[in-house]
């Protein structure tokens, strides 16, 4: 089971919004695979971490990063995304 594509696009376009770039890496989550999925919340939890860790001081990602373009409040918006997507599937 999946959920609606307008129902999750419309809580990226929301929350992703100061960041074109990252609008476009999620656009077609709602179609990613379960493993794709908790791939993707392990990797923001782990750079919510660094966050919350680091301080001012937050390691950099590589441009080639998927979480690259983020911030603190883009990458908790998506891990919301994320957790809800999981539930639905």
């Amino acid at each position: 089971m999946r959920a609606s594509g307008l129902f999750v696009k419309h809580i990226l376009m929301i929350d992703l919004t100061n960041s074109p770039s990252a609008t476009v890496k999620f656009q077609g989550i709602n179609e990613y695979p379960q493993k794709k999925l908790r791939v993707l919340r392990n990797s923001l939890n782990n750079r919510l971490k660094q966050f919350e860790n680091g301080g001012p001081k937050v390691p950099p990602l590589r441009p080639s990063h998927r979480l690259y373009s983020l911030d603190q409040n883009q990458c908790e918006d998506l891990l919301k995304t994320v957790k809800i997507l999981l539930q639905k599937s």
